[in-house]
């Protein structure tokens, strides 16, 4: 097998050759395996939300009315057409708020620019939400900016005299148009360290393949 030549790349241009470089994979859990119980809470979300696909008429909490609104503008063209992705951001971010991924003292931000290190030069990786054609390689680029994120953590653990983590659990969802495709949430060890995430991601210090464990 040829090896694959590292460079140094933006998290928006890694592809599933950074992924085998990096001896990365991805294994497909089903919903008990993924989330670790058989038996998830029940949906607190308004149930309108959940009966209909379009706005109904009658009146509705702020909250509902949103939703309605920001689905329509990011459904937009689709299927027939791509939707504008900066309307599935505002979809995506509005629907983290609304379910309150922004308490406690969280904030959701777009686009925020996170650098980190890779084969010795520092890139950048801008977690957005990903709206995906047959071109796009989102999956790479959502572990990229994964990676980032863990390294920005530590470098402000380290800004406050705090020890670094050796391992971070984050979630990340692929969008295909309003649609979640799948979630991810994976644990990240030290770049030069084996890495485990939920879906398995052994990674090497010298950038060769190996067999995964």
């Amino acid at each position: 097998m040829s090896r694959i030549i590292l460079s140094a790349k933006s998290g928006s241009d890694w592809t599933d050759n950074e992924l085998h470089a990096l001896n990365i994979t991805v294994e497909t859990l089903n919903t008990d395996s993924f989330f670790g119980s058989s038996s998830l809470p029940t949906s607190t979300v308004d149930p309108v939300l959940l009966a209909n696909v379009k706005r109904p008429s009658g009146p509705l909490s702020k909250s509902s009315r949103l939703f309605f609104r920001y689905l329509e503008d990011a459904a937009g063209a689709f299927p027939l057409g791509t939707p504008a992705e900066s309307a599935v951001d505002d979809f995506a971010a509005f629907l983290l708020s609304m379910m309150d991924y922004d308490e406690p003292e969280r904030i959701v931000h777009q686009r925020l620019e996170i650098g980190f290190l890779m084969c010795g030069q520092s890139v950048c990786a801008k977690p957005v939400i990903v709206v995906m054609d047959a071109a796009d390689e989102a999956e790479p680029q959502l572990i990229a900016e994964a990676v980032a994120a863990f390294a920005a953590n530590n470098r402000r653990r380290k800004a406050l005299g705090l020890p670094s983590i050796a391992s971070q659990v984050f979630a990340g969802i692929v969008m295909l148009g309003t649609a979640p495709r799948y979630p991810f949430r994976r644990s990240w060890l030290p770049l030069s360290a084996e890495h485990s995430i939920l879906r398995r991601l052994p990674l090497s210090a010298n950038w060769s393949p190996l067999s995964p464990t």
